[in-house]
């Protein structure tokens, strides 16, 4: 598609174990990558990655959340009109604005209470919202999955349920 063509360094993939954005992408040593995907335990981290992705511009921003047999999987994506635009800024705008304060979710560690295979699950989930979007298919900003059912909670690919948050 027109979105994927326009990324440039296709074959730029890279993974960062630990603290995200590290001082080294912080202080402009490293390329912003076209796609971050957060796993992370507090909603700090989440709300700080998420900022330093809006400040580089970052395409295509994933955050990943598992309780139990619950799985979800927030959002935020250009699309082919909004790679230059103030859309992406608006996106990510939206996120963080409704991104909960650490006090305001329970206090579990990721994969407390989760099985193995909701986490491989979700990489599958991840990995299929990625090509997805680089096909052209916009995510829905927020889908949530009861994963020993299989049953999609929320969410709808190109055009979202009226239970998805925008």
């Amino acid at each position: 598609s027109a979105l994927y063509d326009a990324l440039p360094g296709h074959d730029r993939i890279c993974g960062q174990i630990g603290a995200f954005p590290t001082e080294a992408h912080r202080a402009g040593l490293y390329s912003a990558p076209h796609v971050v995907v957060s796993c992370v335990d507090s909603m700090a981290g989440r709300k700080d990655i998420a900022s330093w992705c809006c400040e580089q511009r970052v395409p295509m921003f994933i955050d990943c959340r598992v309780l139990a047999e619950t799985a979800a999987v927030a959002c935020v994506a250009a699309s082919e009109s909004g790679m230059r635009g103030t859309e992406l800024a608006n996106r990510y705008g939206s996120y963080l604005a409704r991104l909960p304060s650490d006090d305001e979710v329970p206090p579990l560690a990721c994969g407390e209470r989760g099985t193995a295979y909701v986490g491989m699950w979700l990489a599958a989930r991840v990995a299929a919202t990625i090509n997805n979007w680089c096909r052209g298919v916009p995510p829905a900003s927020l889908t949530v999955w009861q994963v020993g059912a299989n049953v999609r909670m929320g969410g709808g690919g190109a055009r979202e349920q009226a239970s998805t948050t925008e």
